[in-house]
Protein backbone atom coordinates (compact mmCIF):
# COMPACT_ATOMS: atom_id res chain seq x y z
CA UNK A 1 0.00 0.00 0.00
CA UNK A 2 1.34 3.43 -0.94
CA UNK A 3 1.76 6.20 1.59
CA UNK A 4 2.28 9.97 1.42
CA UNK A 5 4.86 11.99 3.35
CA UNK A 6 5.66 15.72 3.51
CA UNK A 7 9.31 16.58 4.13
CA UNK A 8 10.46 20.02 5.30
CA UNK A 9 14.17 20.70 4.86
CA UNK A 10 16.34 23.56 6.06
CA UNK A 11 19.95 24.02 5.00
CA UNK A 12 22.08 25.30 2.15
CA UNK A 13 19.74 23.79 -0.45
CA UNK A 14 20.38 26.44 -3.09
CA UNK A 15 24.12 25.76 -3.15
CA UNK A 16 23.72 22.07 -3.97
CA UNK A 17 20.82 22.18 -6.48
CA UNK A 18 18.66 20.21 -4.09
CA UNK A 19 15.73 19.63 -6.50
CA UNK A 20 18.00 18.18 -9.21
CA UNK A 21 19.61 15.62 -6.90
CA UNK A 22 16.28 14.73 -5.34
CA UNK A 23 14.76 14.03 -8.74
CA UNK A 24 17.82 12.07 -9.82
CA UNK A 25 17.62 9.82 -6.75
CA UNK A 26 13.88 9.08 -6.92
CA UNK A 27 14.34 7.77 -10.47
CA UNK A 28 15.82 4.69 -8.77
CA UNK A 29 12.65 4.28 -6.69
CA UNK A 30 8.95 3.93 -7.31
CA UNK A 31 8.19 7.37 -5.79
CA UNK A 32 5.96 10.12 -7.17
CA UNK A 33 5.36 13.66 -5.94
CA UNK A 34 7.38 16.87 -6.15
CA UNK A 35 10.26 18.86 -4.74
CA UNK A 36 10.14 22.63 -4.36
CA UNK A 37 12.76 25.16 -3.27
CA UNK A 38 11.80 27.99 -1.00
CA UNK A 39 14.43 30.53 -0.18
CA UNK A 40 18.11 29.73 -0.30
CA UNK A 41 17.69 27.71 2.88
CA UNK A 42 14.34 25.91 2.60
CA UNK A 43 12.98 23.07 0.49
CA UNK A 44 9.79 21.02 0.59
CA UNK A 45 9.09 17.53 -0.72
CA UNK A 46 5.84 15.65 -1.09
CA UNK A 47 6.43 12.00 -1.88
CA UNK A 48 4.23 8.96 -2.39
CA UNK A 49 5.32 5.37 -2.62
CA UNK A 50 5.77 2.19 -0.65
CA UNK A 51 6.91 2.59 2.96
CA UNK A 52 10.24 1.00 1.95
CA UNK A 53 10.87 3.46 -0.90
CA UNK A 54 9.85 6.44 1.23
CA UNK A 55 12.28 5.29 3.93
CA UNK A 56 15.02 5.06 1.28
CA UNK A 57 14.29 8.66 0.28
CA UNK A 58 14.44 9.86 3.90
CA UNK A 59 17.67 7.89 4.42
CA UNK A 60 19.11 9.48 1.27
CA UNK A 61 18.49 12.91 2.74
CA UNK A 62 19.89 11.85 6.12
CA UNK A 63 23.05 10.05 4.94
CA UNK A 64 23.55 10.70 1.21
CA UNK A 65 25.51 13.51 -0.44
CA UNK A 66 22.77 16.05 0.36
CA UNK A 67 23.12 15.35 4.09
CA UNK A 68 26.14 17.70 4.14
CA UNK A 69 23.94 20.68 3.36
CA UNK A 70 20.84 19.69 5.37
CA UNK A 71 20.75 21.36 8.78
CA UNK A 72 17.26 20.27 9.81
CA UNK A 73 14.64 17.92 8.42
CA UNK A 74 11.15 17.04 9.59
CA UNK A 75 8.51 14.90 7.99
CA UNK A 76 4.97 13.82 8.61
CA UNK A 77 2.44 11.59 6.92
CA UNK A 78 -0.03 13.39 4.67
CA UNK A 79 -3.15 12.67 2.66
CA UNK A 80 -2.60 10.49 -0.40
CA UNK A 81 -2.89 12.55 -3.62
CA UNK A 82 -1.97 9.88 -6.23
CA UNK A 83 0.76 11.82 -8.05
CA UNK A 84 1.61 10.28 -11.42
CA UNK A 85 5.28 11.34 -11.56
CA UNK A 86 7.98 13.09 -9.56
CA UNK A 87 8.61 16.66 -10.64
CA UNK A 88 10.38 19.87 -9.69
CA UNK A 89 8.06 22.78 -8.97
CA UNK A 90 9.60 25.98 -10.28
CA UNK A 91 7.65 28.45 -8.16
CA UNK A 92 9.04 29.13 -4.71
CA UNK A 93 7.33 28.13 -1.51
CA UNK A 94 4.82 30.73 -0.34
CA UNK A 95 6.28 33.19 2.14
CA UNK A 96 9.91 32.58 1.15
CA UNK A 97 10.26 35.14 -1.62
CA UNK A 98 13.02 37.65 -1.16
CA UNK A 99 11.95 41.24 -1.18
CA UNK A 100 14.23 43.60 -3.05
CA UNK A 101 15.61 46.74 -1.51
CA UNK A 102 13.35 49.04 -3.54
CA UNK A 103 10.14 47.13 -2.77
CA UNK A 104 9.86 49.00 0.55
CA UNK A 105 9.51 52.29 -1.34
CA UNK A 106 6.56 51.27 -3.52
CA UNK A 107 3.45 53.30 -2.97
CA UNK A 108 0.65 51.45 -1.28
CA UNK A 109 -2.72 51.70 -2.96
CA UNK A 110 -5.48 53.32 -0.92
Amino acid sequence: MKEHINIHITGKVKQMDFPYYSQLFVQKLDVNGFVQNGSETKAYVEAEGSPEDLQKLVDFYKTGPLSKIIEDMSFEKGDFVDYKKFSVKKEKLPGTEKKGFFSRFKKKSK
